[in-house]
């Protein structure tokens, strides 16, 4: 590798690292007056210095900084008077930023001589955030959401505390409320359903202490029933299956209002 294929790969690194930081400098001082920018949405497809700036400048009002990682450099093409550099990194947020965003880009960058330097006269990125609606200048609508929903899933599994049950015979059970299928009333006590197929535990609390013990993950189906909503496969006019294919009946007459609770807790993400 010669000095001049060096300091290009160099180079390269400098400006994509700098990019990434909300720093235009160095890639600004190194365009061509001609440059010529092919990039992954439809509107990137830009001729000449004063676009290629303007584009850049309005991508980076609304980007926010992004790390890099898995970066890979390559001079393809070495020539005395040319030199394209392939390139391809993993570009992610940090949670500071509000978004939540993980993704592969690749890029060719092709050098040409001008005089005594090289300037970048063609550039063509491809496989990045593909995520990003054609009104934006960065996916900010997708990562906002994933970046919500994650925080939601969070908050969720850190309020589903273990409860500490105790059966007949005085044997204490510590159960994560997240591998119960089902718990069902069984007068001054309520039997426990677990997920993993372990033996049902019937335990000294009552149906309506278990439900104020419980996370709001649990549906009640009937006066003496609730279920977990991440267990269940299917709900028809007369029962309520689960995923191990156990299927309780239900109320016909509050079919529409179970169906509606369902829908409504899915859709506040318990």
């Amino acid at each position: 590798m010669d000095k001049k294929e060096k300091q290009l790969l160099h180079l390269t690194q400098m400006i994509v690292e700098h990019y990434w930081q909300k720093d235009l400098k160095p890639l600004l001082e190194n365009i061509h007056p001609d440059i010529f920018l092919i990039g992954p949405m439809e509107r990137d497809y830009i001729h000449g210095r004063k676009a290629f700036v303007a584009a850049m400048q309005r991508n980076q009002s609304e980007m926010p900084v992004v790390q890099l990682d898995d970066e890979h450099y390559e001079a393809v093409v070495v020539m005395p008077d040319l030199c394209v550099v392939a390139c391809r990194y993993r570009c992610f947020t940090t949670p500071d930023s509000g978004l939540v965003l993980s993704e592969r880009q690749r890029g060719t960058y092709v050098w040409v001589r001008e005089g005594d330097h090289f300037l970048i006269r063609h550039l063509h990125v491809s496989s990045t955030l593909h995520i990003q609606d054609d009104d934006e200048n960065f996916p900010i609508r997708a990562g906002r959401e994933t970046y919500l929903y994650m925080e939601n899933l969070i908050d969720r599994k850190s309020a589903m505390k273990p409860i500490n049950v105790r059966d007949p015979s005085g044997i204490v059970y510590v159960l994560d409320p997240d591998d119960i299928l089902a718990v069902t009333a069984d007068r001054n006590y309520t039997i426990i359903t677990r997920a993993d197929e372990q033996k049902d535990v019937r335990c000294r609390m009552s149906f309506t202490a278990m439900m104020e013990a419980l996370p709001p993950i649990f549906l009640r189906v009937s006066r003496s029933m609730a279920v977990n909503i991440h267990y269940i496969d299917h709900l028809e006019r007369t029962q309520i299956c689960l995923v191990n294919r156990a299927c309780y009946p239900i109320p016909q007459r509050r079919y529409n209002e179970i169906r509606e609770r369902l829908d409504r807790m899915n859709r506040q993400g318990l």
